[in-house]
């Protein structure tokens, strides 16, 4: 038994984080971890970055993304090695030896739903800190129905 001089209405509760997927948008960003893991059937690995918002309204959430950098599959190899390029690219490094390098580095990052799963979100483009990425062009209007005169 563990004696505890504790009187729980002394203390004042506050709101539980929230452990849901960040909403779709852009962040400004760091990993704060990273880490290689085996995958589930155990044939590849994976690098698992832990990311930390750094400002707004979801500051010091935390966003996971898995890179199947050593996979069978050759397209997830792919996808993962265009998204730690562009990660690379967005901290302005070219060689990574040891992803310790990419910690503590301030980057924008661009997440959307995931195509397979709607539900989740996962990080879609980096771009450096002091870069705000192109918006979209904005859609063209609907032509005016034609009244049959040159003027409209």
């Amino acid at each position: 038994m563990a004696l505890l001089d504790f009187t729980a209405s002394a203390i004042q509760l506050t709101d539980r984080p929230t452990y849901e997927d960040l909403p779709a948008g852009q962040y400004e960003m760091m990993i704060i971890r990273s880490t290689t893991k085996a995958t589930r059937n155990g044939d590849g690995e994976y690098l698992e970055l832990e990311m930390q918002v750094l400002n707004g309204p979801h500051t010091n959430r935390r966003h996971w993304e898995r890179l199947n950098l050593n996979n069978q599959n050759p397209i997830a190899v792919r996808i993962a090695e265009e998204a730690l390029a562009r990660l690379c690219r967005a901290l302005d490094l070219d060689v990574v030896t040891d992803s310790e390098q990419l910690h503590d580095k301030p980057f924008l990052a661009v997440v959307k739903p995931d195509k397979k799963e709607p539900a989740r979100t996962r990080v879609v483009d980096y771009f450096a800190a002091d870069d705000k990425p192109d918006p979209k062009p904005a859609a063209k209007p609907a032509p005016k129905a034609s009244t049959g005169k040159p003027w409209g």
